[in-house]
């Protein structure tokens, strides 16, 4: 029996035949005891298939002391999703957050991802992202026989949060009867229905469980891999409406835009994750687990843009961003233009890149003792690791210029309906090229052809817990159980940012490689431009000046987290009117010890930003917090099951907001100090 179906007693009667279960196994019964008497022979009637797992998740929930969801799968490796979030977010108070159209983080009764936590096994897990919520596409379904989310906690529930704790469970290969392979193979079609082209993609996975030396040693070893490219979707981001002047003169005229960004967004997928479970059972008193779980997650987005400033009239001085748009051409409904022409764009072709390499990884050792009749002892080692590894490549293509304002300037016809044509045709390289299209580094002597960001997140988490339960007879109590649970974790985040400048000079350019060009949808057509994977472009084609400013020192961080928590339950198998009464109560003691170190950045020394200095600095807090918590259920038969639950829940801090990294500036004209930061207190 695992902690899922707890059993605090013997004369304790699990509830496993659940009405639907009940009426399937009446008819299937019915059907085989009338062959049974045709044939002389008695049959075994066993439920499968997506009965049996949603008779195994009623199970769960009903049997457990505390108010929890499960999911469970109807067998070996068949939950349907690409990854557990799918699954999850089937489930009463859960709702899956979506990221690129895949559901990526848990949101329980409302509440954002960090007021929960998540563990495997039981064990808390490390998060590729800049806080502690766990990004649940990093784990294949395939590769999970269950998921519970407890939403109340007990006593012995460690690593719990505010709206719940959601723990996913491995299999167990010694709970299977024999040997049993699962294959598995999905094709899948992505973006269907959407605006846009369609992907595809595939899922492939395999699990083998079997038993050697008499059961006493059995193993579980699972892969699943996801394969996919998503099709080509479209955004366009109007810059609002606005005024011109027809020819630069006379009254303002409404126009429908101020300027324009179109994009065709793609995004490939590749996730391999891999699982493996060692148990080693010699006797009744005695089982040792070893988990290892891992999983590797790589995704690659491009993104194709236009960016049209159409009236840039705050800013009309030549070689400054653009000359300032002049309407010309125009019909006209009143004061408002229904089409017309804008004259001296510097319009900008995009080709972004981000890449993002995710793994995790995670190791656990349980072993359990029992002790006479009475006594078990837990002792449970663990760690997990998970590495972020990304990367943002923006570039700007355009027509080039020796010096700032000398590009050749484009005329772009509109309609309100959204339909744009240019004069340029920016699909040709000979006028299109790789340059600082729009004087954003600031003139020759800082030119920027485009932007690198690189980053890493690096999270480690080990923890270390003991236990003891001993049975016994004190009133309503029926067990306890207590002991200690040790925790460390480090997280760091690293980012180092630039300019993209061609060695050549970026106001004249560098030639776009390739020859290939990609159609942007608009509201009212299409825009089609020169386009290039960008991705490996770096030292091919671009140099990095590295760029350092305040508010990129204050994204590099280290967080350490160190607790201890103490803990003790008892549970309950009573009576209340007549009535069965079971539960729990319990009660924690945590004890925290955090740290950082960061940057504090003086903006007071330095001009615009640039070279200021920043000083390395350090804080932290150390606190206990109270925890008491009590579970109570009561059976009424077929009138259902009434919960009571009553706890004091912590929910600890965004980890990124326990930073160290703060900056100030003092502006001595008005007499105002600005600043900002984390706070590691």
């Amino acid at each position: 029996m695992n902690r899922y179906q707890p059993a605090h007693s013997r004369k304790r009667a699990l509830l496993q035949a659940t009405p639907v279960a009940a009426a399937v196994a009446a008819l299937l019964c019915t059907t085989s005891v009338a062959m049974a008497q045709q044939a002389g022979v008695t049959e075994t009637v066993t439920i499968t298939g997506i009965r049996r797992g949603i008779e195994s998740a009623i199970s769960v929930k009903k049997n457990a002391d505390s108010i929890v969801e499960a999911i469970s799968a109807e067998d070996l490796g068949k939950l349907p999703d690409t990854s557990i979030a799918e699954s999850v977010s089937r489930l009463p108070g859960v709702a899956a957050q979506r990221t690129a159209g895949r559901a990526q983080q848990i949101s329980i009764r409302g509440m954002a991802p960090d007021f929960s936590t998540s563990l495997l096994n039981g064990r808390e897990q490390a998060s590729t992202g800049d806080s502690r919520s766990a990004e649940f596409d990093q784990y294949p379904a395939e590769l999970l026989s269950g998921l519970v989310i407890y939403k109340t906690p007990d006593g012995t529930l460690t690593g719990q949060g505010l709206s719940g704790t959601v723990d996913m469970q491995t299999v167990r290969p010694l709970d299977f009867g024999k040997r049993t392979v699962a294959l598995a193979y999905r094709k899948n079609k992505l973006n269907v229905g959407t605006k846009g082209t369609e992907g595809d993609g595939d899922r492939f996975s395999v699990l083998y469980v079997d038993q050697f030396a008499d059961r006493t040693i059995g193993l579980a070893v699972g892969f699943a891999r996801l394969d996919e490219t998503g099709g080509v979707t479209s955004r366009f981001e109007g810059w609002g409406g606005g005024t011109a002047k027809l020819n630069g003169a006379g009254a303002d005229l409404n126009v429908p835009y101020n300027g324009f960004n179109a994009w065709a967004d793609q995004e490939s997928r590749k996730r391999d994750g891999a699982s493996v479970t060692l148990q080693f059972r010699p006797n009744k008193n005695f089982t040792s687990t070893l988990d290892v779980f891992t999983s590797t997650f790589d995704k690659v987005k491009t993104n194709t843009g236009f960016q049209a400033p159409l009236n840039d009239s705050w800013n009309p001085v030549a070689g400054n961003y653009d000359s300032g748009g002049v309407l010309t051409s125009a019909t006209l409904d009143g004061s408002n233009v229904t089409a017309g022409t804008f004259n001296n764009v510097r319009a900008v072709v995009r080709n972004d890149s981000t890449a993002e390499k995710d793994k995790i990884r995670s190791i656990g050792w349980n072993n359990k003792f029992k002790l006479g009749d009475k006594w078990s002892i837990n002792a449970d080692l663990a760690n997990s690791r998970s590495k972020r590894d990304g990367g943002v490549i923006e570039t700007t293509a355009g027509t080039a210029q020796a010096t700032l304002g000398t590009a050749q300037l484009d005329s772009i016809q509109f309609t309100n309906a959204g339909k744009f044509t240019p004069g340029l045709n920016y699909t040709d390289r000979s006028i299109i090229k790789l340059t600082d299209v729009q004087g954003w580094g600031g003139g020759v002597g800082s030119p920027q052809a485009g932007y690198s960001k690189v980053y890493k997140v690096d999270d480690d988490l080990t923890g270390v817990r003991l236990s003891a339960k001993r049975d016994l007879s004190l009133g309503p109590v029926v067990s306890v159980e207590g002991g200690v649970h040790v925790s460390d974790r480090e997280k760091t985040r690293s980012f180092t940012e630039g300019r993209l400048v061609i060695p050549a000079g970026a106001l004249a350019g560098a030639s776009m490689p390739g020859s290939g060009t990609t159609s942007i949808p608009t509201p009212g057509g299409s825009l089609t431009v020169a386009s290039f994977d960008s991705s490996t472009s770096i030292g091919s084609i671009y140099g990095v000046a590295r760029k350092l400013h305040p508010d990129i020192y204050n994204k590099d961080w280290t967080t350490n987290e160190k607790v201890t928590t103490a803990f003790a339950k008892g549970d309950i198998d009573s009576e209340l009117f007549g009535l069965a009464l079971r539960g729990n109560i319990g009660l924690q003691v945590v004890a925290t010890d955090q740290k950082s170190r960061a940057f504090n950045v003086d903006r007071t020394t330095c001009a615009n930003d640039q070279n200021c200095p920043a000083a390395t600095t350090t804080g932290g807090a150390t606190y206990t917090d109270f925890l008491p918590s009590l579970n109570l259920s009561t059976d009424l038969g077929s009138a259902g099951v009434v919960r009571f639950a009553m706890a004091r829940v912590m929910a600890r801090p965004k980890v990124d907001d326990l930073r160290a990294s703060s900056s100030f500036s003092y502006d001595a004209t008005k007499g105002i100090l600005t600043g900002g930061g984390g706070n590691p207190d």
